[in-house]
């Protein structure tokens, strides 16, 4: 499903040599000496959209302007532009300049225009097919002291899709701007978003008909990836504004009023589609569930048809990244995009004499809900979903091809979804993430020492999520080596040392079971023999060894899962003959709500057996939870330095 139309984020700069912002004067070197980490500054940005009614007819765009200055000849990168537009958006009115410092005298400048503008499609590998385009065009210029300067038009042809503005950039920023005007005629509602730490000034003028909002911060240092980060939308400052209504001469534009008024919209999409029977979808249907009873065993049959037939292929072509396309046509491709999974899904559930339901979702990756900000800009994804036979919500994702029944796809656990349950009737319900015991992965190994060399074997099982990470790789190999490669290099336990002999697979094609791993393999080099001690450190895995936070670096930004778990290995280590265990290192734990483990070691039947136990109970490890978090994996690190001592009694 097509996620809502972006406007572009850009930032402008602002005159040369001396440059004056702000009641202040700056020059080049006073810039590079402020900013010496940095290759480019954004020193302003502007960005105000218009919205204008005329009798019965209205308009929409919005002016956008910036300019940046370089601070090292590295930056000659940020001279590779490009204006991204869709079948929403038209791109009118561009004018890009660079003002070049002229040799012998860098505090002049000469003008130099850009003419070649070339419009192509953007690649995007996740999708077969996408109306998305650019126009791409290069600044000359690579000196220090260059500016670079771009202003341009985009019209918005669909009031829906307001976008949203960032209020900073990866770059330091000096000063950014985004307006909205509008007449009185015309209702608009914004929502702000992580600006809680920064100083933004916001101002309401009222000028005869129009009134404009602005909002305004200077100053800002450069928002940055740090590692496990979520999304930028989840800490980067910026707004969401969009129209409510818009009332002309003879009639009143429901835009996007409230929450009822997406979902009117929305349902007007999806209600004309599968309105007519197809016979070779119903049969297929009956055949599927014929003297099936259960309304659950129904849906798990449909579903996993859908995931077996139907290969996923993403579109995005203008209104139809928004409108499913018919069952029948999806089950005579026998491929489709998420919509059409959802449209089938809901069709086949019709056959077998069940409701299922049209849901709309956003991903993860879009930290908003329907009842915070009731546009577009909440979701870009559709699924099907029913209540069972204990009344609860099931999703119904194809999407995921070894996604187990019963679970949502794991990247909108969490999210708020709009369930479709007829004209003017829908139902607003959250995906609870799966809980952390239906995410396991357990691993059992019995090793020995062996000719000075570590032997043994193990058994993996694991389910859910963590299983489904094993199946994208090993459902398509089917030569024994690979798979065996491709373990060995997965588990790697100890060193890179670790190899395995053997291996055999259980489970893999079957979504509703687990997957169980069974291996025989060596370690060389591994323990360490002086005199008559050998010392062997049974945490062959040191998960989060290197998990450390740096918390002043992340400003805040959390840490994010993809799924909760609870992962257990067992390691049974057996004591050689005429030898005892002469150090057996001591049990380790920290249990906090969210995140914990546990080493616990046991001496059992001339075995010392290690017990790990590793969960984490969130889907984000949020600032507060930073230094518990640190606790833990210091905590951590530190049993997984303790060695098992054996003495040699000879």
């Amino acid at each position: 499903m097509r996620s809502n139309l972006s406007i572009l984020f850009t930032v402008f700069l602002a005159l040369a040599s001396g440059l004056i912002f702000a009641g202040e004067e700056f020059t080049l070197e006073e810039l590079q000496n402020k900013y010496k980490e940095e290759h480019a500054i954004y020193l302003s940005e502007s960005e105000h959209v218009y919205i204008k009614t005329n009798g019965n007819d209205y308009e929409i765009y919005n002016d956008v302007s910036w300019e940046m200055m370089y601070l090292t000849d590295k930056a000659k990168g940020y001279g590779n532009q490009s204006i991204n537009f869709s079948k929403f958006s038209e791109i009118q009115d561009i004018k890009a300049v660079a003002y070049l410092p002229k040799s012998g005298d860098p505090t002049k400048l000469r003008k130099e225009k850009v003419t070649d503008f070339k419009t192509e499609d953007v690649y995007d590998g996740s999708y077969f097919f996408h109306d998305n385009k650019q126009i791409a065009f290069t600044y000359p210029g690579t000196e220090p002291g260059t500016k670079i300067k771009l202003s341009y038009r985009e019209v918005v042809k669909n009031p829906k899709f307001m976008g949203s503005s960032f209020l900073v950039s990866f770059i330091p920023t000096l000063k950014s701007e985004y307006h909205i005007t509008f007449p009185s005629n015309v209702e608009v509602n914004f929502k702000l978003f992580n600006v809680e730490n920064i100083d933004v000034k916001h101002t309401k003028v009222v000028k005869g008909d129009y009134t404009t909002l602005s909002w305004i911060v200077e100053n800002q240092d450069p928002y940055e990836s740090v590692s496990g980060a979520p999304s930028i939308r989840y800490y980067a400052p910026h707004i969401i504004a969009y129209i409510e209504t818009i009332k002309l001469q003879d009639s009143t534009v429901k835009v996007l009023p409230n929450l009822a008024g997406l979902y009117d919209w929305y349902y007007s999409l999806v209600k004309d589609v599968n309105v007519k029977e197809d016979s070779s979808l119903k049969a297929i249907t009956e055949t599927l569930v014929k003297n099936v009873e259960s309304k659950d065993e129904k849906a798990r049959l449909i579903f996993n048809w859908v995931q077996d037939n139907i290969k996923y292929i993403a579109f995005e072509d203008g209104m139809g990244g928004f409108i499913p396309r018919p069952a029948s046509r999806v089950c005579r491709n026998r491929y489709g995009d998420c919509k059409d999974m959802a449209s089938i899904i809901t069709d086949m559930m019709k056959y077998a004499g069940e409701e299922a339901n049209i849901t709309w979702v956003g991903s993860r990756a879009l930290p908003y809900d329907y009842t915070e900000v009731p546009t577009p800009a909440v979701d870009n994804h559709m699924i099907a979903s029913y209540r069972n036979e204990k009344n609860e919500v099931v999703i119904l994702d194809a999407v995921g091809t070894y996604t187990p029944y019963g679970y949502p796809t794991e990247f909108i656990q969490g999210k708020q979804v709009l369930i479709s349950k007829g004209e003017g009737n829908y139902e607003v319900y959250r995906i609870p993430p799966v809980e952390k015991e239906r995410n396991a992965e357990n691993d059992y190994i019995s090793m020995r020492l062996k000719n000075g060399k570590l032997v043994g074997e193990g058994r993996i099982e694991t389910r859910g999520y963590a299983k489904i990470g094993y199946v994208h790789r090993l459902i398509n190999m089917s030569n024994d080596a690979d798979k065996r490669e491709y373990i060995e290099s997965r588990l790697e336990k100890g060193s890179n040392k670790f190899r395995i002999e053997e291996s055999q697979f259980y489970g893999v094609s079957n979504r509703d079971t687990s997957l169980i791993i069974n291996y025989k393999f060596n370690l060389e080099d591994y323990s360490k023999t002086v005199g008559d001690e050998t010392y062997v450190n049974l945490n062959l895995d040191r998960d989060f060894k290197n998990d450390l936070l740096e918390i002043e670096e992340r400003k805040g930004v959390g840490v994010e899962f993809e799924y909760q778990f609870n992962d257990y290995n067992e390691v049974a280590f057996e004591i050689p003959k005429e030898s005892h265990a002469a150090y057996i290192p001591p049990n380790s734990e920290v249990q906090e709500e969210e995140f914990g483990f546990s080493i616990k070691y046991e001496k059992e039947d001339g075995k010392i057996i290690l017990k790990k136990q590793i969960y984490v109970d969130v889907l984000m490890v949020e600032e507060a939870q930073f230094e518990a978090w640190n606790k833990m994996i210091k905590k951590l690190n530190k049993a997984y330095q303790e060695v098992l001592v054996i003495v040699n009694q000879k």
